[in-house]
């Protein structure tokens, strides 16, 4: 993406990020995302939220009484401008561009307690686009002829059935501006594709359906969800400049360098839930014929819980009993979610800088009887926020190794 240099710096300080921050945000006008049409270095609330297989989220609160708005942009336009479409705003740090996100929601506060009249832009990550491409019928506007409404997608892999319907909808003039970094074979490391040598007649069957949006088909295609047969099992993300990447794995195991001591950091949530627990499973394939199997020790803790799955896809007895045992490895343990708030730029552990997305780090637990456990987790969101008072904050959202082992179980 080439970004314009005509762009006006608006400061009321001689130069710099927000004192102590390092941050500052920049703007992209709609609708093509091309030319940078400001800077701003003032700011009250920043937050920057990107994170992995989905598309994150961020927010910029800016002062109202501040003489942004009288700023003349380079179109000509006031700065009042910036509120009345959906631009880009991109979040640097030090210089460097971390996250952006669409100024989808307008917030303005007129007055509160304090007096204070602000706006704040927040919105999704830019991967939100996606979700305005839509699948049509091939060759639309075309009238489709005998079983035309279906995309001819049995047999191939899924990711280039994946690029076929994005490349559609470019053809139609929806987001074209989004540069797949992936190929029909390969990830955008080199790395095949799980399908991509798998016999023809054993592939996937993909059938999505008309009007089914592209952000849901990125999660389908690269299975996210552990507990429906995908082709593949790959990460996705957004980075800037609306370049979709989708890797094997995003990121790189840090547990044992990047290590955070449970007594520095500064609050940690666990979420911890059972409403999906089940313990007693029967798998029923096509023709009716059954595999079941409990998980005892779980049975024991939280009672017997069961499910009825109905494979129509499976037409082998070898491959219900291996259905069957994944799907109890999901569902047989509550699932938990953590959110650790850790400090922003220690040496060594500087959030983007040491770890970034997708890397495991090491969280070192201590019980009553003074004895340490290292345990790893997958970062799989960050939320750096950033106000003019007081040094910025970071919370990352973390996933156990268990989580991340049962995402990758084969269900077909």
């Amino acid at each position: 993406m080439t970004v314009t240099s005509n762009s006006v710096y608006f400061t009321v300080r001689e130069a710099g990020e927000l004192p102590g921050t390092g941050w500052h945000v920049r703007v992209l006008e709609a609708p093509a995302y091309t030319d940078e049409i400001i800077r701003i270095y003032e700011f009250t609330d920043l937050t920057a939220g990107p994170a992995l297989n989905r598309p994150g989220e961020g927010s910029v609160t800016l002062d109202l009484d501040s003489e942004l708005w009288d700023t003349t942009l380079p179109g000509g336009q006031t700065g009042r401008y910036l509120l009345d479409r959906e631009h880009v705003w991109r979040c640097y740090q030090d210089g460097t561009l971390r996250f952006e996100f669409l100024g989808t929601n307008i917030e303005e506060t007129i007055v509160d307690t304090t007096n204070a009249r602000t706006v704040t832009i927040s919105g999704p990550g830019t991967a939100d686009v996606l979700r305005w491409a839509k699948v049509f019928p091939p060759g639309f506007p075309v009238p489709p002829g005998e079983n035309g409404f279906l995309w001819p997608f049995i047999g191939k892999p899924i990711m280039q059935a994946y690029l076929y319907l994005l490349h559609a909808a470019q053809a139609r003039g929806t987001i074209p501006w989004v540069q797949a970094r992936f190929g029909k074979e390969a990830d955008a490391g080199g790395t095949d594709w799980d399908d991509l040598h798998t016999a023809a007649a054993n592939r996937i069957e993909f059938s999505p359906d008309l009007g089914t949006d592209l952000l849901t088909l990125i999660g389908e295609v690269t299975g996210q969800d552990p507990s429906v047969p995908a082709g593949t099992r790959a990460d996705w993300r957004m980075r800037p400049g609306f370049k979709l990447e989708v890797r094997k794995t995003i990121g790189a195991d840090q547990s044992k360098k990047i290590v955070f001591h449970e007594p520095v950091l500064e609050s940690k949530q666990r979420t911890r839930s059972r409403e999906e627990l089940v313990n007693y499973i029967v798998v029923a394939d096509a023709y009716f014929e059954t595999s079941q199997k409990a998980a005892s020790a779980s049975v024991a803790t939280w009672g017997r819980r069961e499910l009825w799955d109905n494979r129509g896809n499976l037409t082998e007895d070898k491959r219900r009993a291996p259905v069957v045992h994944n799907l109890l490895a999901q569902n047989k343990i509550e699932k938990s979610n953590w959110v650790l708030k850790v400090p922003y730029d220690e040496p060594g552990r500087a959030v983007f800088v040491d770890y970034a997305m997708g890397d495991w780090v090491g969280v070192m637990r201590h019980n009553a009887s003074g004895a340490s456990t290292l345990e790893s987790y997958r970062v799989i969101g960050i939320v750096v926020h950033v106000s003019a008072v007081g040094d910025p904050e970071v919370e990352l959202e973390l996933q156990s190794r268990l989580d991340t082992r049962l995402r990758v179980l084969e269900q077909n």
